[in-house]
């Protein structure tokens, strides 16, 4: 029987530019140690670096920095496919073949300064290569920005071509609002229409942490050529809020690492699926480990997002998740990056008891190799049998990824 990977990564530091490795630092007392290396040492030289700081940290950065490292180390791997054979090693349960979803990801957008690093189109090709090399094992998702393409016509355009371009290569879509662009830009229409017709699932990421976009928020969020203040006023009342917040520099330290949430709300999807309510669509995360334990009772601090959120009157996105899910037969999430929380996990099978349907949408994945910086990959898929249970564990893990990637 197929065990399924929902969600993992395998682009190198080749694909990256710096700043995404700066998206990644711990938000503890080593990140200043980690981001001063960054700036000054070669990618090459960073795990050599690193093992040197270990010894004079205290223990609690000294396991921080252990982990760190361990993610360095598997993403400076030369290749696509040795990052893949690397995280097939931590994977293998018994008998069982594995099947893993290959999340590609556009960077190119990341900044307005563009940067020195291989740009989207290579990433694909070289991650076709490794489809190619496991044609039966490899589900791979196509990356979608809006920001592409000029209009709805010409993205439909890009996206199929891509698609049809590596005959029979992908299994689906991958959105990564975080990065700059809202799910509801106008350009996003004629793909939501065509992945519901054709049953193509969509991966889109849903937490508030990883990887963001770090240029200018003030530039982005003034352009409003292609997304239209929905209908649905919490919406447009929490646009206009976080515009108000990031012009008067409200959050000028974390600036883009809080406004950059604004993009990743489910909130924005809800349109595309009352136009196209067969859309398949995973909502990665769950919405990440703090929604799942807190969900509604989470505290706002005065002037952060989620304060902002729930002036709006809107609910956090693991609670918003749950209710698209009651209501479209073919919403998802997984629990990529989440496995790394006990509690979470607890508390994922506490709300599959309460909320049936989500024993038959949960979908297992690790978002390795980025959850490496959290400790041991393992450890973390044994802890989710023991966390979630037997039944919702097997589903989530054998059977409900088969019908999300049905056809493909």
């Amino acid at each position: 029987m197929n065990i399924y990977n929902c969600h993992t990564h395998i682009f190198t530091s080749a694909n990256s530019p710096n700043d995404l490795l700066k998206t990644r630092i711990p938000n503890n007392g080593a990140s200043k140690i980690i981001k001063f290396l960054l700036d000054s040492t070669p990618l090459k030289e960073l795990p050599v670096a690193l093992a040197k700081l270990y010894k004079v940290l205290a223990p609690n950065s000294q396991a921080m920095l252990a982990n760190y490292a361990n993610f360095l180390r598997v993403g400076l791997l030369p290749t696509q496919l040795d990052i893949l054979n690397e995280e097939v090693k931590s994977f293998q349960l018994g008998s069982d073949n594995w099947v893993f979803s290959v999340l590609t990801l556009n960077l190119d957008y990341m900044s307005e300064k563009g940067g020195n690093f291989v740009k989207y189109q290579e990433q694909l090709r070289e991650s076709v290569f490794v489809k190619a090399k496991y044609p039966n094992q490899v589900k791979l998702f196509l990356s979608v920005d809006p920001r592409t393409a000029s209009s709805n016509t010409q993205l439909l355009e890009q996206t199929q071509g891509n698609w049809n371009k590596y005959e029979n290569a992908f299994s689906g879509l991958k959105f990564y609002p975080a990065m700059g662009y809202f799910p509801s830009d106008t350009r996003l229409d004629g793909v939501y229409a065509w992945a519901a017709e054709n049953q193509i699932p969509i991966t889109t990421h849903v937490t508030r942490g990883g990887n963001f976009y770090v240029g200018d928020m003030r530039k982005l969020l003034a352009d409003t050529s292609h997304y239209n203040l929905p209908a649905n006023t919490k919406c447009a009342d929490l646009i206009n809020a976080v515009t108000l917040n990031i012009n008067n520099g409200a959050w000028k330290k974390d600036e883009n690492r809080i406004g950059t949430q604004l993009f990743t709300n489910p909130e924005h999807f809800k349109t595309a699926l009352e136009n196209n309510p067969n859309l398949k669509i995973n909502f990665a995360h769950f919405g990440g480990s703090n929604e799942v334990n807190n969900g509604v009772n989470q505290t706002g601090i005065p002037g952060s997002m989620i304060a902002l959120e729930q002036l709006a009157g809107l609910t956090d996105f693991t609670t918003n998740i749950i209710s698209l899910i009651n209501k479209y037969d073919n919403v998802y999430t997984d629990l990529s990056y989440t496995i790394c929380d006990n509690d979470a996990l607890k508390k994922v099978a506490g709300l599959a008891q309460n909320h049936p349907k989500l024993n038959s949408r949960l979908l297992f994945g690790t978002d390795s190799f980025l959850v490496l910086m959290e400790g041991n990959l393992s450890k973390m898929i044994a802890n989710s049998e023991a966390n979630l249970g037997n039944s919702l564990f097997h589903n989530s893990f054998k059977v409900n990824p088969i019908t999300f990637f049905n056809p493909y």
